[in-house]
């Protein structure tokens, strides 16, 4: 590789440069003046014209070799040989006559002659050499101004006064200017006025000016040359002073441009910053080492892992830093060249050993084979397969379980085994208790731990005693170097006896939920690890999930349970609502006709006797089937919002009557309770029934309690009745001190006609009834009992926005109850629409018959009075009366409406319905309580709201 020819040695460059020039125009010294070596300075029939002795070192050859003498030349050197040797033949021939004298003079005349011919020869001889050398001086003159004005460094001559006083053409166009214009200028002031930061220099302060004035040799980098367009570049020069007999005066200056030398210079070492970083800033080790191993280089990730600065690392064994059982295999790589990557065991300075990977590669650096090893630290990776490994052992022991207690043996071992721990405990947390209770344990065969086991058995944890209460309390693992030393801990002087030192415990969690803890025992005193912290946690959420699961899985036979519970009860529902329908309007005919009748007859005859005791039977039928439309959810409800502590308040004194003095009612009222949406009078049948249900329970007296209270139900946590959803709530809990039930009992206790009580003495209705009006309403109804300990009944309402009703007393039905309107009576049974017609008529109206909706509708159009009211029934075929009312209403914008119904698919819809113009009245009715309600609704204005018929 040819060095570049403007490296060339500082020592060299300052002779050839003093001897530039002596003066400007002493052109014949230039072939001794540039210390820039050319190729090829100039061409003429492809020789060389010129070359500088830096140029024929360069490429090894003598210049005379490069440059051939001028073969023209040649022949003055053989003139002047001849010239010599004619004349010294005539001085001799001139010798020869003189001692001839017997030749005369004419020989002698011809002798000087001949001298003074020769002498001429040698004269024009001479002239003409002369002539010859001129020429080959012109010649060498021109050659090396060319040389000089092709070389593309800038040259200089400079006065002692640092006045310019020859550049080359290559140095005014790396200045911008033109030759004349430089010369007699001032190199300060033109070219070089700034320090190498750009601010101003003095001439004073230049050193360019301080070196010429010295008369020294200066040689600089780096400093600034301005342009004629204001624009600077670095150059590197070099001053060499003239002297002539001792006396200075002048210099020549060399520049070159270096900005592109600079770039490169700043390109590669960003290049090498760029390298360092990249080595810096990767996560791996990296190590640069020769074939033998010594290192070279090693990257900041090296120093940090293996805990040794680089600087120390350079120049030892890489083998050093690596396992005993690892060097074997690094050497063997090493010496094979594989390059594949492979798991060892690293070394560092304090003699920890660690997990590592490392693979080795070769390279080449400055012509020589090195290697570079990464190595990255896999301690975290071969963690994660432990613990995978142990959790697997966990999983599979957790799946293959069916129930917790079948598990829990084969968990304490498979936990204390991995993990080298030799006796285990299991604590779960007793809900009602609030308290940590001992379940099972394990332990290794050699560990005689009866009296420690006896201790444990013995105790229970509140949260924060003891070992497990502190996890339980913390939710966090909790580790103990060594427990018998902890004297204010129970069981620790147990633990000291049989030999127990470390302890460590875990949760055992699911989401928000704690189950339990788990604690493990070593006859050795450990030190806290946190991995092992990391690995318990995971391994207690993992049990804690599948506690989760087994009670999910419990709670869902017990939800499959209710639902097949549910699925009865709806089907019983069913028939009795199908039931009661048909039966309400037998009842309707029946006490409809029967009150007609009685108002005809004296109150002492037989038969208004008579028909009293129809009377009575009818409604003792109707309520009934009022309690069968409960139970089916069929029955028309009128919910607004209530205050339950309103509700219950308002039949204290009925309570206190019906159960009797015998037993104690305790009324305990939430303050600031929720608000819900019920039919006030169904919920206080809800109540009644109830209450006389707990009444019946204790013929011997006891403690009635009704208390209401808010309750939000979180996710999870708490046990539900059967589909009943997370929310706000307002509860109504009735309980009382009675014999209780057994669970046959409570999983028939809702169904219709079921009672314990003797023949004769129950209808069995009174739970049903209550377990549908709840339903009904979008509540939920729980039983908790236990025979000879009472029964508690728990009702929840989803608790709604806005602020309770009072409760209103009934009013008595007063006033008069005829009229002389136009009322449009819609009624599909043939039977029920007879009696209607009668009893309106009756009352004075003028009634229009419509045995279907499709033959009111043609009525109504066909009528051409007014039509006041609409009587209609709810459930018919083909049209409902919710529906034939609005079409009829659109004809009939003024009618009012009156539904009536004794049972019906969608009774709660039935609210949506009404508005200031319509009503509802229940079948049965007596003809008194259907007059009012006409009047009643006839006589509403139009912005009030109806109210039910009972």
């Amino acid at each position: 590789m040819r060095a570049d020819p403007r490296k060339v040695g500082a020592l060299s460059r300052g002779k050839i440069v003093t001897d530039l020039l002596r003066w400007p125009w002493a052109f014949q010294e230039i072939k001794l003046a540039l210390s820039h070596a050319f190729r090829r300075a100039a061409l003429s029939r492809h020789r060389f014209l010129a070359v500088t002795s830096a140029g024929a070192r360069w490429h090894n050859v003598r210049r005379n070799f490069a440059v051939p003498e001028d073969q023209g030349g040649l022949g003055y050197w053989w003139l002047l040989v001849l010239l010599v040797l004619l004349i010294t033949i005539a001085f001799l021939l001139g010798l020869s006559i003189a001692h001839l004298r017997e030749a005369g003079w004419a020989t002698l005349t011809v002798g000087g002659l001949l001298g003074l011919a020769a002498l001429a020869v040698f004269f024009w001889t001479m002239r003409w050499l002369r002539s010859g050398m001129a020429q080959r001086m012109q010649s060498a003159e021109a050659r090396y101004r060319l040389l000089l004005e092709s070389t593309g460094d800038g040259v200089i001559g400079l006065s002692c006064e640092a006045h310019v006083l020859f550049i080359n053409p290559a140095g005014a166009g790396l200045l911008g200017y033109r030759q004349e214009e430089l010369l007699g200028q001032h190199l300060h002031e033109l070219l070089h006025h700034t320090r190498k930061d750009g601010t101003p220099c003095a001439v004073q302060e230049c050193p360019i000016v301080h070196a010429l004035q010295a008369g020294e040799t200066c040689q600089l980098g780096g400093e600034l040359f301005w342009r004629r367009d204001g624009t600077n570049f670095v150059v590197a020069c070099a001053l060499s002073p003239l002297r002539e007999a001792g006396q200075l005066t002048g210099a020549v200056m060399r520049f070159t441009d270096t900005t592109a030398e600079k770039q490169t210079e700043e390109e590669l070492r960003e290049s090498e910053e760029r390298y360092r970083k990249l080595l810096g800033a990767t996560f791996e080790a990296i190590v640069i080492h020769s074939d033998e191993g010594l290192i070279l280089e090693v990257n900041h990730a090296f120093e940090v892992m293996f805990g040794i600065p680089g600087m120390l690392a350079t120049g030892l064994p890489i083998l050093t830093f690596l396992a005993e059982e690892t060097r074997e295999r690094f050497l063997s790589q090493v010496r094979g060249g594989t390059e594949s990557s492979y798991d060892g065991i690293g070394l560092r300075m304090d003699g920890k050993l660690f997990n590592i990977e490392l693979i080795t590669k070769a390279h080449t650096y400055k012509g020589e084979p090195i290697r570079v090893t990464a190595m990255r630290d896999i301690t975290g990776r071969k963690r994660v397969e432990y613990r995978q490994r142990v959790q697997l052992a966990i999983s599979q022991i957790l799946v293959e379980a069916r129930t917790l207690h079948e598990a829990i043996p084969h968990l304490l071992q498979a936990i204390c085994e991995t993990m080298e721990w030799d006796l285990g405990n299991l604590w779960l947390v007793d809900r009602e208790a609030q308290a940590l209770r001992w379940v099972t344990k394990w332990n290794i065969p050699e560990l005689e731990t009866e009296a420690f086991d006896a201790a444990t058995r013995e105790i229970i944890f509140k949260r924060g005693e003891g070992l497990p209460g502190r996890v339980w309390e913390s939710r966090m693992p909790a580790w103990m170097q060594d427990f018998s030393q902890e004297s204010s801990l129970p069981r620790a002087s147990v633990a000291g006896a049989v030999g127990v030192c470390a302890a460590f415990a875990f949760p055992i969690v699911s989401g928000a939920e704690m189950y339990g803890v788990v604690e493990c025992f070593s006859r050795e005193v450990r030190q806290p690890d946190h991995d092992v912290f990391e690995m318990m946690t995971d391994i207690g959420i993992k049990i804690g999930q599948f506690l989760e699961r087994k009670r999910a899985e419990e709670a869902l036979r017990e939800s499959e349970q209710q639902l097949r519970q549910a699925v009865k009860l709806e089907a019983i529902g069913q028939l009795a609502g199908g039931i009661a329908h048909d039966f309400n309007n037998v009842l309707t005919v029946v006490t409809g006709y029967s009150s007609m009748l009685l108002s005809t007859l004296d109150d002492s005859s037989v038969s208004h006797s008579a028909l009293m005791e129809i009377v009575k039977a009818a409604n003792r039928a109707a309520a009934l089937t009022h309690q069968l439309l409960a139970f089916s959810r069929r029955q028309v409800l009128q919910p607004r919002l209530l205050d339950l502590n309103s509700v219950v308040a308002s039949i204290e004194h009925l309570l206190r009557r019906l159960i009797g003095e015998d037993i104690e009612l305790i009324t305990i009222q939430s303050p600031a309770l929720g608000t819900v949406r019920a039919d006030p009078g169904q919920l206080e049948q809800v109540i009644m029934n109830t209450a006389v249900n707990a009444r019946d329970a204790m013929p011997e007296g006891g403690r009635l309690t009704i208390a209401t209270a808010n309750l939000e139900l979180p996710d999870r946590g708490y046990r539900k009745p059967h589909n009943m959803p997370p929310g706000s709530y307002v509860t109504l809990t009735i309980s009382d001190t009675g014999f209780g039930m057994d669970a046959e009992t409570q999983a028939r206790i809702f169904e219709p006609f079921f009672t314990t009580k003797e023949k004769g003495k129950g209808t069995g209705l009174g739970l049903s009834t209550v377990y549908g009006i709840v339903e009904q309403s979008g509540g939920h109804i729980a039983v908790a009992s236990t025979l000879g300990h009472g029964a508690i009944f728990t009702i929840y309402f989803p608790r709604v926005e806005g602020v309770g009703q009072a409760i209103e007393p009934e009013r008595p039905l007063l006033g008069p109850v005829g009229g002389s309107e136009t009322i449009l009576l819609v009624e599909d049974e043939p039977t029920v629409r007879t009696l209607l017609y009668q009893v309106l008529r009756r009352y004075g109206y003028t009634v229009l018959e419509a045995p279907h909706p499709d033959d009111a509708l043609a009525l109504s159009g066909r009528h051409r009075g007014v039509i006041h009211l609409m009587l209609t029934d709810v459930v018919m075929p083909v049209m409902s009366g919710g529906e034939l009312a609005s079409r009829v209403r659109g004809l009939r914008p003024e009618m009012r409406v009156l539904y009536m119904s004794g049972y019906t698919e969608n009774a709660k819809d039935l609210p949506k319905l009404w508005d200031a113009e319509s009503a509802f009245i229940q079948k049965p009715f007596s003809p008194e309580i259907l007059a009012h309600k006409v009047r009643e609704i006839l006589d509403m204005p139009p912005t009030s709201a109806p109210r039910r018929a009972q």
